[in-house]
């Protein structure tokens, strides 16, 4: 009788059953076959981290073999060199991936992700084993993704989060072939209204009267990864918020960046680093009291100040190189000028679109080909809007703002 198709999530595409079962036995070996010395790389992290689920699953922890061939009896066989996998979906082509099983598992896969995403599924068909946890049920597999992007947010400046716990969270990702994680590094409170406090009285736009010092003194902000002082910034550590564990103050050093690319890697993950930016960036303006805006809340930058644009690329000259994808922020640049104010409301839309332009063009100079922002076209007005650059990526998080954009798909659940 065929093998029925395993419960994977997200369901696999194609199953065809056969007879039996292939056996893991302390024998049995991980093979890495890869066209080049990067992908080779990527492939051994990736059986890496699926030894150190087989160990916890049934106790094995298999021999890896780099450029090994095409296996013998037990073995799994991972192949990525150029495979061209069925054309279901073209743009998901490169984390597609087949696997056979039949005595040994062999997987091919055009792109190390695929092969990532195979490894996901071989570790949930061998949870469906009760008995042993080390037999995969013989049949084909043919898989790609439904959806490009699956992917979620850890917003780690209002709460931030120790590595080893961003690292737990990617498995869970990978388990489930998630394929995105953004990390939002920097954040702070926004004081409504008179912030509890009676003494103040609220404004007609219900912001509060709030007097500068009593914002920064007041007000909570967090910036979650390490920045090091440099000769024309020598206070730009100051920045950072204090790492201090026993507080849960988790600040993220860039070796351990590094840690977080070389597992998201192995698990078919993109890395996404947000700096939140010109607004929501209290961590800056209270070091740098001349990158604050004079006529909006003090979390807000000044982006005719030079020391705004200085600032914010030496920080992404720091981070950018450890990273997949980079996200500017650009969400809620407020506090605008009334409506019979328009000169200065131009003013301040042609001063967004600059430096959402500018740092476009900077972060595109370092190898970041998509530049993305938070969907923010209410503080952009005609005619300035269509001055920014059509190939940064809006991600839209209010419905409403979609009447601004032509988005690249939206899924609802």
């Amino acid at each position: 009788m065929q093998n029925k198709s395993p419960n994977i999530i997200p369901s696999i595409k194609f199953w065809y059953g056969k007879t039996g079962f292939t056996d893991l036995t302390s024998s049995s070996r991980i093979i890495l076959n890869a066209d080049d010395a990067e992908n080779l790389e990527i492939l051994q992290s990736m059986a890496e981290l699926l030894n150190e689920d087989l160990s916890s699953l049934n106790g094995l922890t298999l021999e890896i073999v780099l450029n090994g061939g095409q296996g013998e009896k037990g073995d799994i066989v991972f192949n990525v060199n150029g495979y061209t996998p069925p054309k279901h979906d073209p743009a998901a082509h490169d984390e597609s991936y087949t696997i056979d099983i039949s005595d040994k598992v062999t997987i091919d896969a055009p792109e190390v992700r695929g092969a990532a995403y195979a490894s996901s599924t071989i570790k949930q068909m061998l949870i469906q084993d009760f008995d042993g946890k080390d037999s995969l049920a013989n049949g084909l597999i043919q898989d790609e993704p439904e959806v490009r992007v699956r992917g979620l947010m850890l917003d780690l400046g209002r709460r931030s989060a120790s590595v080893d716990f961003i690292k737990n969270y990617m498995k869970l990702m990978g388990y489930y072939k998630m394929s995105e994680l953004q990390l939002h590094f920097n954040d702070n409170r926004i004081i409504w209204g008179n912030g509890g406090n009676p003494d103040i009285p609220i404004d007609g736009n219900g912001t509060g009267n709030w007097k500068e010092g009593e914002w920064v003194e007041n007000t909570f902000s967090g910036f979650s990864v390490e920045l090091k002082n440099t000769q024309a910034l020598p206070q730009l550590a100051k920045v950072s918020s204090v790492h201090n564990p026993e507080e849960r103050v988790f600040v993220l050093t860039i070796d351990d960046i590094k840690e977080l690319r070389e597992m998201a890697d192995g698990l078919g993950i993109e890395l996404t680093a947000e700096i939140e930016a010109p607004a929501h960036a209290m961590s800056f303006t209270k070091v740098y009291p001349e990158m604050r805006h004079p006529n909006m809340r003090p979390d807000h930058l000044d982006l005719g100040a030079e020391k705004t644009f200085e600032v914010i690329k030496a920080v992404w000259d720091q981070l950018a190189p450890y990273f997949h994808n980079v996200h500017i922020g650009a969400d809620e640049y407020a506090g605008m000028p009334s409506a019979d104010q328009m000169d200065q409301k131009h003013l301040i839309s042609e001063q967004m679109v600059n430096y959402m332009n500018t740092m476009n063009q900077y972060l595109k100079d370092k190898g970041h080909n998509e530049i993305r922002v938070w969907g923010n076209y209410g503080t952009l007005t005609y005619p300035h809007r269509s001055d920014l650059d059509k190939d940064i990526v809006h991600q839209v998080w209010l419905v409403a703002l979609l009447i601004h954009v032509k988005p690249i798909m939206m899924v609802s659940s």
